[in-house]
């Protein structure tokens, strides 16, 4: 005997059983923004380049820094990786 196939019906019901609601996680969200403004922080989303991101990564791993934004945070990697911006930059503009 064969089990019928579930419907797209059914996952979204064990989806909202098993996820918190969304005023919760809304919730979450807002307090977090809060914490991160009281402590003169902002955060930021970057789109960039797969080329500039593996020379994120390559500084990180150099510098043994455990994440890309510490490659930011850091002085001379934030530098290191602003004068390799600035050189590709001025080679695409050639």
């Amino acid at each position: 005997m064969t089990r019928p196939k579930p419907s797209s019906v059914d996952y979204m019901s064990q989806a909202q059983e098993t996820s918190m609601p969304t005023s919760t996680n809304a919730a979450r969200q807002r307090s977090r923004r809060r914490r991160i403004v009281a402590a003169g922080e902002q955060e930021v989303m970057f789109k960039l380049h797969s080329d500039t991101v593996a020379l994120i990564d390559a500084i990180k791993a150099r510098c043994g820094l455990r994440n890309r934004g510490e490659v930011l945070e850091h002085v001379n990697s934030a530098r290191e990786l602003l004068k390799l911006v600035e050189i590709r930059r001025e080679t695409a503009q050639q």
